[in-house]
């Protein structure tokens, strides 16, 4: 907005502009209400107001002049606004709800408060969510808005829905008791203003609501107490106050958690001090049956864990699953909590969920500390879970080269059988693990390993596409030819699954385009009836016949057709017609 001539000098056309609005909806009245500058503000704002400019006019947040003359803190204009107020709505909302009353207790201007109370606004308007002009000055802070407003007949009742206890405001909170405010108000969550005091630490706001009475065990969201808010979150000051004051230790939260269990998971070793000297129970249980020392291991809380043993707690306690703190601490790949679990004969081969013992979640997670660790403590190399697999079988699926090193110096069966009787080198293969694949043939394993269908690991890697491991096999002397129970070969898998470039690579070292399975299906009938195109075009190109019929008379054209595979029987019968005509 100009100064006041450059708006006088415009006011021969103000008729055409006085009214129009920019991208945001603002008029001129708006950009005059925001001028800080007192004189001139008040000057423009009264011109335009003299010449008809709208004064409830709502931008696209539904703010009026009003509101932007109260953020502006500008007395003067707002004064210039109000000469209009048989026309002005003082208690416009803009699109959360808030009218000037709101803003200006917000940011603590005393004088528009005062001024605004003083021509009627509603001092107990709610905004959308439920908030008034005066949780807004206890949200900030405005200790002497917060007095004016209670001296003024606003209303407080509610918890700590403005915050003052949430953010520390002593001043505030001593200002809202002494006008008789509730000490064990409840949100809409339940929640106290004690609860959130102690939850952000703010150890005056608690003394001074412990003082005045405050429900030291009463529930907020989610079941849990002040005292477990506090604990979870590391104040050891708050968490004393609340234990002096009887603050019930064993108290748990919706899902069984309590105050120590949630200071043991972050690792705040004072306040697990606190908790146990005050007789926490140890080995409390969540719903799915962990203790402290479970989600103390899984986090890798070293003090914490030798804390806990300390205070009796039961190093081999299982959950809901059956795994044990060690179980946790493998698999998290934390070796010091490893060591001292294993230190304090932690037992090193107990079976957990799926009958996995701690090598196995170690060997999964590649953590080559923890696997030293356990097997340096006698964990059986071999030990297979519920399914058969050893440590080797999950190393090698996911990668593991490191482990996979440390497993067969250790003297891992390299052969071993585990889920499908499959080898690690099957898990590897048909996961494209080349680096463990070069490992696991180094260690002699048997390259044509068949597992419970009979496949070997060229099998594995042709059905998933692993092109490279397929390189690598074939240059070991993989059997290309190799089938399987149903006398399938590595090409029947890899066009049946549309792997293009491992069926070049078979073609190219020598496989049999037209081999048959027990059934009389060629590579050419799995891949017409599944619909990859482009291995159709590729097995054509090498050879593949067109009128080959398996043992049910049904030819590969045959077999498009009843699948609807259109394009490849477009590509077929192109292919047949053109061999006819020659």
């Amino acid at each position: 907005m100009g100064t006041v001539d450059d708006v006088t000098r415009l006011f021969p056309k103000i008729r055409e502009w006085i009214h129009d609005r920019d991208e945001d909806g603002h008029t001129a009245l708006h950009h005059a209400a925001k001028n800080e500058q007192k004189n001139e503000g008040e000057k423009i704002v009264t011109l335009l107001l003299e010449k008809g400019a709208y004064v409830n006019v709502a931008d696209r947040w539904q703010r009026t002049v009003f509101h932007y003359a109260t953020l502006a803190g500008n007395v003067h204009v707002l004064r210039a606004i109000i000469l209009h107020r048989k026309y002005l709505h003082v208690d416009a909302v803009d699109i959360e709800g808030n009218t000037a009353l709101h803003y200006a207790s917000g940011i603590g201007n005393e004088d528009i408060v005062d001024i605004l109370v003083d021509i009627g606004a509603d001092i107990n308007a709610d905004d959308e969510s439920g908030c008034t002009a005066l949780h807004e000055a206890s949200k900030n802070c405005h200790k002497e808005v917060v007095k004016m407003l209670l001296n003024k007949g606003a209303l407080f009742d509610d918890g700590d829905k403005s915050g003052p206890s949430e953010n520390g405001h002593e001043e505030v909170v001593k200002a809202l008791l002494e006008r008789g405010a509730d000490t064990n108000a409840k949100d809409k969550f339940g929640c106290t203003a004690l609860y959130f005091a102690s939850r952000e630490g703010h150890e005056g706001v608690v003394k001074i609501l412990l003082a005045q009475g405050a429900q030291v065990n009463a529930r907020g969201k989610l079941g849990s107490t002040a005292l477990y808010e506090a604990s979870e979150n590391g104040h050891k000051g708050v968490v004393e106050m609340l234990l002096d004051k009887e603050a019930h230790v064993e108290a748990i939260e919706q899902f069984g958690r309590t105050a120590l269990y949630v200071a043991s998971e972050k690792g705040y070793i004072e306040v697990v001090d606190m908790l146990l000297d005050r007789k926490a129970h140890v080995d409390a249980r969540d719903d799915i049956g962990c203790t402290a020392l479970h989600v103390a291991s899984a986090n890798g809380r070293e003090k914490v864990v030798k804390r806990l043993l300390d205070g009796g707690a039961d190093i081999n306690a299982r959950d809901e699953n059956n795994d044990t703190a060690l179980h946790f601490a493998s698999r998290k790949g934390h070796g010091g909590v490893v060591e001292i679990l294993l230190d304090r004969k932690a037992h090193v081969d107990a079976r957990g969920k799926f009958g996995c013992t701690a090598l196995h979640g170690a060997s999964r997670g590649g953590h080559e500390k923890a696997v030293k660790c356990l097997i340096s403590k006698k964990a059986d190399i071999n030990a297979k879970d519920g399914y058969n697999n050893t440590a080797l079988h999950f190393s090698s699926r996911k990668g593991r080269g490191g482990v996979v090193e440390i497993l067969l110096d250790e003297g891992a069966h390299v052969d071993t059988r585990g889920k499908f009787r499959r080898t690690a080198l099957h898990e590897a293969s048909s996961h494209g693990r080349i680096g463990v694949v070069e490992q696991l043939l180094e260690n002699r394993a048997e390259i044509e390993a068949r597992d419970g269908f009979g496949r070997t690991a060229l099998h594995a890697a042709s059905a998933h596409g692993r092109k490279g491991v397929v390189e690598q096999l074939l240059k070991k002397r993989a059997d290309i030819h190799a089938t399987d129970e149903k006398q399938r070969t590595a090409l029947y898998f890899s066009s049946l699954k549309g792997h293009g470039g491992v069926v070049r690579i078979l073609l190219d070292k020598g496989a049999h385009v037209d081999a048959r399975d027990r059934f009389g299906f060629t590579a050419l009938h799995a891949v017409s009836a599944n619909g990859h195109d482009r291995v159709v075009t590729i097995l054509l190109d090498r050879g593949a016949k067109i009128e080959t019929k398996n043992f049910y008379g049904h030819t590969a054209l045959q077999l498009a057709r009843r699948y609807g595979q259109e394009h490849i029987v477009n590509e077929l019968s192109r292919r047949e017609a053109k061999s006819i005509g020659k």
